[in-house]
């Protein structure tokens, strides 16, 4: 439903927050708000952490782009580009030794390094979820107790932001001077970035299509729940009163009452789900005497997607297990395509 063109658009630290638009050919960032970030340790840290926490590629070479991996990522890593110190001298002079992979489930993800003074450790996350694993923050020179004021503040910056649309990520870091294999823990919270990923300019047409043919869309996401309400408002997927329903509210579907099920199916946007509440969203579809078509682009999707009467894989940015399972390949990435494909398949 977006155009999964993501680029870092606002930077939150202790001291100041700024929207930023990076100048690729330029290799520099505009401080939309005032110059107040650069400079200060804790963008030094939020660079390195965008820097070393990826497993993206991207270059800039003879005026012409050249990416790989998660759309999100790359944008960091253009953020990066923009900035003083380039991804490769992140990485020679800290070399990967160990990584903890992103999950659906943690929405967390860390990297440990070596450096000539010991190890570092980077780790990026979903604002609620990374925070759990931070004692501290960094405010000017300082690292302070984190405490639950301090955290509360961090959040309120974060729920302000997706509010606006944007998708807020937190990053943090540590030091150390001995090699661990658990290192997700005590670490110091640097700052927040906040992307943008525009809606498609034809999806509101498309969505309005399917609301007059009888067809009910419902928007399933690991977004924060302001950021997927923002969207769906943008594309008339839902309304100023309606509730988005987080995951955490969402029982396993075998405990679920009748009332239970009648607000999940009167519930038109879900955020922060896992790949289980996907799947317990078919089945209670399904339940209902629901023909399901489900869209979706990751491994964690596949499960859903092989349960859905009609599973959706993303051509262009869906990975091969998914597109293994399902029984349609959009090549195009394009919902407007389905409402097409259901359009012609309605007049065979």
């Amino acid at each position: 439903m977006t155009q999964n063109k993501i680029e870092a658009a606002f930077i939150q630290i202790n001291e100041a927050a700024s929207r930023i638009n990076l100048d690729i050919a330029g290799a520099s960032i505009k401080w939309v708000d005032g110059n107040e970030i650069e400079g200060k340790g804790a963008y030094d840290q939020l660079c390195c952490v965008a820097a070393l926490c990826n497993t993206a590629t991207y270059y800039f070479e003879n005026n012409t782009e050249k990416e790989s991996g998660d759309p999100m990522e790359v944008g960091l890593l253009k953020m990066v580009y923009c900035g003083p110190t380039k991804q490769q001298e992140y990485i020679k002079e800290y070399p990967k030794l160990d990584e903890v992979p992103f999950s659906s489930d943690t929405k967390v993800m860390a990297t440990f390094h070596g450096n000539k003074q010991g190890y570092y450790i980077a780790a990026k996350g979903a604002v609620e979820e990374l925070l759990h694993y931070c004692t501290s923050a960094l405010e000017g020179n300082e690292v302070v107790a984190l405490d639950k004021s301090k955290r509360n503040t961090w959040l309120n910056f974060a729920e302000q932001r997706a509010q606006s649309g944007l998708r807020m990520l937190a990053f943090a870091y540590r030091n150390t001077d001995k090699k661990e294999s658990d290192f997700l823990n005590q670490l110091t919270l640097a700052g927040l970035i906040g992307f943008i990923d525009p809606p498609r300019p034809e999806v509101s047409q498309a969505i309005e299509e399917c609301k007059s043919a009888g067809i009910k869309v419902v928007m399933i996401t690991g977004d924060h729940p302001a950021t997927a309400k923002n969207i769906a408002l943008q594309l008339g997927l839902a309304n100023q009163e309606d509730e988005v329903m987080h995951g955490h509210a969402m029982k396993p579907y075998a405990e679920l009452t009748e009332e239970d099920k009648t607000k999940w199916l009167n519930t038109p946007v879900f955020a922060r789900v896992s790949p289980a509440q996907k799947l317990d969203l078919v089945s209670l579809y399904q339940e209902k005497k629901m023909v399901v078509g489900m869209t979706g682009d990751g491994v964690n999707d596949a499960p859903a997607l092989k349960k859905a009467d009609i599973g959706i894989a993303m051509g262009q940015r869906g990975t091969q297990v998914a597109q293994e399972v399902a029984d349609m390949v959009l090549k195009d990435d394009a919902f407007s395509s389905i409402v097409l494909a259901i359009k012609q398949g309605r007049t065979i």
